[in-house]
């Protein structure tokens, strides 16, 4: 699974947590608020139309579109750029199973992004997210045990889970992975 929070959001086809219960009453409304919002599938790019679309959607309980919400707020994307917002957007997708929210949050507190910064948190969020296997929230927690933020200092754990990061097609995990393996045979 690729997410490209720059160029846009998630697929309905790539979301881990399709709930079929749920899907029938705001897949319509999301499928269409991300062709606007990414230009796609004949529509133009139009991030107000795409921002009532994706919160139809939202209010159905969609955690897809409370994470792309999220982004909306952060990037400032057809919206001011709101932080805090932002945050709250992607909180309320995470505890509605959002790997993609989980990671995004992580990020926040891992680096103090508009919120106090906070290891433990971090570490409990990337730690969710990768359970599910993102990508990305494994890469980060290779780093929290490389530097020893939120975890105990431990190299070799580290360097696994860059590896498992880019066996999920994590470009810099690779490269972490290059760079580092000899050091996981020396201790």
């Amino acid at each position: 699974q690729k997410c490209n929070l720059k160029n846009g959001g998630i697929s309905l086809e790539q979301s881990q947590f399709l709930d079929p219960n749920i899907l029938p009453k705001w897949k319509e409304e999301y499928k269409k608020g991300m062709d606007f919002y990414l230009g796609t599938n004949g529509q133009k790019r139009d991030y107000k139309k795409a921002l009532e679309l994706l919160n139809i959607s939202a209010h159905a309980g969609n955690h897809l579109a409370l994470y792309q919400l999220g982004n909306c707020f952060y990037y400032g994307n057809g919206v001011k750029i709101n932080k805090k917002r932002a945050a709250e957007y992607w909180q309320q997708s995470a505890d509605k199973g959002c790997i993609e929210a989980m990671y995004e949050l992580g990020n926040l507190y891992y680096k103090g992004d508009n919120v106090k910064r906070n290891y433990d948190t971090a570490i409990k969020l990337f730690r969710a997210s990768a359970e599910k296997g993102n990508h990305a929230a494994l890469y980060m927690m290779g780093e929290c045990y490389w530097n020893g933020h939120g975890v105990d200092k431990d190299k070799n754990i580290a360097i696994d889970y860059w590896e498992k990061s880019a066996q999920k097609g994590n470009h810099k995990a690779r490269e972490k992975v290059k760079e580092h393996s000899d050091k996981k045979k020396e201790q």
